[in-house]
């Protein structure tokens, strides 16, 4: 980052902080260890009355990503909110030391209540909607080939005893399933991952994961493969080990063969380089080889059998146990050209889902008739498309979010009409509409603004928010679409624009409403910062009372 463009941002940042107590009822910002790629509120609630202030207790998903500087874990986090009437804030809202934003009397506070150790840093979180206590995480591990040379010997070249070349690396996007009731709050070892279910299908990582809100256990995963899969969790004896060491297995050349073809190629290459090259003494290739469960497998160099085939031990550094249940997909959806984004159920139809792309295509898709879309939207946006979401009101509208920074509402009836804006009352809401936003990246000549998540609002079928690299999680409302506005509240942005969350400083990944309270939002951005937050009332009612000063 630039430091005139760090400058900007820090000046920006001191403007918002000076104004928020006047734009919220409430902020909540908490400085992680580490940042989250995720959120989402879980749906329970518990009332508590204090000796201060009333307030609830509800609890928030989140994980980590420390880039393999430490262990990833996924967390369970109690979020301490106030509950009294809003108008007697003003004498409880105080700063706090740290970043900005909290409440005193033991209201207002982020707790981590429950760690639960993960393989690989955690890209998305998801729990079932039938059953909070099962929660599905995106992972990305990393498959290394290495090659080895020892005792290499050639008078006109200098070459150490032991020479490590770098050969191969993938990434592999397993889906991991917990079930939070059978961990402890607090990891008895850091060094193994425990999952319930490992679910395999992808060969890249990725960020899309969807839980059918219609039909318990069908889960949804996209992959920078291009694949959609698709697993019944029911299907998969959850909870029910193997008695399996892992500790002393011995594997053939043979066995990583069959598990990656591609770094034996890779092997034989260098295997037939180094023998042209005249090198006469004997040649060992030590394959160290990190499966995507983190288990390391090494060649042991001294117990070459009969054969002449190197035998393989297992040594692992931070594994997952090989006891839980592991489950192919039932079904694999390919028809992106490109990397898929996201993936979305749709809320009321228990059958359809649909998913978006860097092929620029929104796809609609039936998971009981065929493998192929039922309806396919090509240059859906003019850049790639990062999010998708249906809405929880009406199957039939979708909302996607690009990196061309516009956010395209979609209905499924009429998906090859395209109109600009929409002057139609809502039951004519069956075009496109392009909301442009997040301008005020241009003005400090960022190109990462794009758009990372869309989500609408569990309580109302007009509103929806969207975040994205410029920092911001702006609302939207859709009943306002059309509405007449005079020149100085054009440039404020469109009158659809409701209210803009300006209070982080770095790219915002992820965002949740609160199924409980209808305006609290949490947010997540790359600087380890999560807030949660609610615009005050009086901007809810801000068309009543400028009529009532008119009216005086």
């Amino acid at each position: 980052m630039a430091f005139s463009e760090e400058k900007f941002i820090n000046e920006e940042y001191k403007i918002w902080k000076k104004n928020s107590p006047y734009l919220y009822d409430l902020i909540l910002s908490t400085a992680l260890e580490w940042p989250s790629l995720t959120c989402q509120w879980f749906p329970d609630k518990e009332n508590v009355k204090d000796e201060t202030m009333d307030y609830s207790r509800q609890r928030l998903l989140l994980g980590t990503n420390t880039s393999d500087m430490d262990t990833n874990e996924l967390l369970i986090c109690e979020v301490r909110i106030p509950t009294p009437d809003p108008k007697t804030l003003q004498t409880k809202y105080e700063e706090s030391g740290d970043v900005y934003g909290g409440f005193g009397s033991g209201a207002g506070k982020v707790e981590i209540i429950q760690k639960i150790v993960h393989n690989g840093e955690i890209n998305r979180a998801r729990y079932m909607w039938q059953n909070p206590d099962i929660i599905a995480t995106k992972t990305k591990c990393y498959i290394y080939y290495v090659l080895f040379i020892v005792n290499l010997s050639r008078k006109d070249i200098y070459i150490y005893t032991h020479m490590c070349i770098y050969m191969y690396m993938q990434t592999v996007g397993d889906v991991y399933i917990f079930d939070r009731s059978k961990h402890p709050n607090k990891p008895d070892d850091l060094s193994i991952c425990k999952p319930q279910a490992i679910l395999s299908g992808h060969s890249k990582e990725g960020y899309g994961l969807c839980w059918s809100p219609v039909n318990e256990g069908l889960l949804l995963s996209s992959s920078d493969d291009g694949s959609i899969c698709l697993w019944d969790v029911r299907k998969i004896p959850i909870g029910k080990f193997k008695s399996k060491s892992i500790s002393n297995n011995k594997l053939t050349q043979k066995s990583i063969d069959k598990e990656k073809n591609e770094g034996s190629f890779f092997l034989l290459f260098f295997f037939f380089f180094f023998k042209k090259r005249g090198f006469k003494k004997k040649l060992y290739f030590l394959v160290n080889f990190v499966a995507t469960d983190g288990t390391k497998i090494e060649a042991d160099e001294d117990n070459e059998n009969n054969s002449g085939t190197n035998n393989v031990s297992v040594k692992s550094d931070k594994k997952t146990d090989e006891s839980c249940s592991k489950a192919e997909c039932e079904q694999k959806f390919l028809a992106h050209q490109d990397n898929c984004e996201d993936v979305c159920w749709n809320k009321k139809h228990g059958s359809m889902f649909a998913s978006v792309g860097d092929d620029k295509c929104l796809m609609i898709w039936d998971s009981r008739t065929k493998l192929t879309p039922q309806h396919r939207i090509n240059n859906a946006h003019k850049a790639e498309i990062n999010c998708l979401d249906f809405s929880p009101f009406n199957q039939e509208l979708i909302v996607t979010g690009s990196s061309d920074r516009y956010v395209n509402l979609w209905d499924t009836r009429k998906l090859t009409q395209r109109v600009l804006f929409c002057f139609s009352p809502p039951p004519l809401l069956c075009y496109l509409f392009f909301f442009f936003l997040h301008l005020t990246a241009t003005f400090i000549g960022r190109t990462t603004d794009q758009i990372l998540r869309v989500e609408w609002s569990p309580h109302s079928e007009v509103y929806l928010a969207s975040c994205g690299a410029d920092r911001r999680v702006i609302i939207w409302d859709l009943a306002m679409i059309g509405m007449e506005q005079t020149p100085e509240d054009s440039d404020d942005g469109p009158p659809e624009m409701m209210f803009v969350h300006a209070g982080h400083t770095d790219r915002v990944t992820d965002l949740s409403w609160n199924l409980n309270d209808p305006w609290v939002v949490t947010s997540v951005a790359d600087n380890n910062i999560v807030q949660t937050w609610q615009m005050t009332d009086e901007l809810l009612n801000f068309e009543d009372s400028t009529a009532l000063v008119q009216v005086e």
